[in-house]
């Protein structure tokens, strides 16, 4: 996937990944085609395949241009509170919800999982503490692994739970308070 800073083919990129989010809106992802998200954007395969892999390349980066959107102002922060990371959520769920769900529809929950695990990676990283015997990265792959299923599953239901609720219940589950287990 194209990483660079030419004006030209970020445009490009974002033209197909654009077409590529109408289409799925008409259509089932299975049935666009590579060809067909060139014709649509006005772009030629050659550009296509400069700037991507695969159809799911172009999805990914939809999903972490939306990701890097949101959490842009925490990337130079030495620490993030965890109503940073609520809001944030919050926030990329409330612009991208609706493709979330017809991306979940067309069976791509894999790859919705994969970057909401990426971006609470970047938050675990910066709210899991350092600790004598304790191993960050298990603490990091438990945080992103609970909360990615915890998203998703919301996505699923079709925000059955309010906003609030979900605020309510991320609060309480990522500071510890969600189960008591008898002694």
């Amino acid at each position: 996937m194209y990483k660079g800073n030419n004006r030209t083919a970020i445009k490009s990129k974002e033209r197909i990944v654009s077409t590529l989010a109408e289409l799925m809106v008409e259509r089932p992802y299975s049935g666009i085609s590579i060809k067909e998200i060139c014709s649509e954007a006005g772009l030629s395969r050659q550009t296509f395949y400069n700037l991507f892999d695969s159809k799911d390349d172009v999805l990914r980066s939809y999903l972490a241009r939306a990701v890097d959107a949101e959490f842009a102002e925490f990337a130079e922060r030495d620490s993030i509170r965890l109503d940073d990371l609520i809001k944030s959520f919050a926030g990329i769920l409330a612009r991208n919800g609706d493709f979330l769900k017809c991306m979940i529809r067309q069976n791509l929950e894999p790859l919705v999982n994969e970057a909401i695990t990426r971006a609470v990676s970047f938050f675990a990283l910066h709210l899991v503490r350092e600790q004598e015997g304790f191993d960050r990265e298990y603490g990091v792959a438990f945080i992103s692994g609970g909360l990615a299923q915890s998203l998703l599953q919301w996505i699923k239901s079709d925000g059955r739970l309010s906003r609030n609720r979900l605020d309510a219940f991320l609060r309480k589950a990522l500071s510890g308070g969600l189960m008591e287990f008898p002694a």
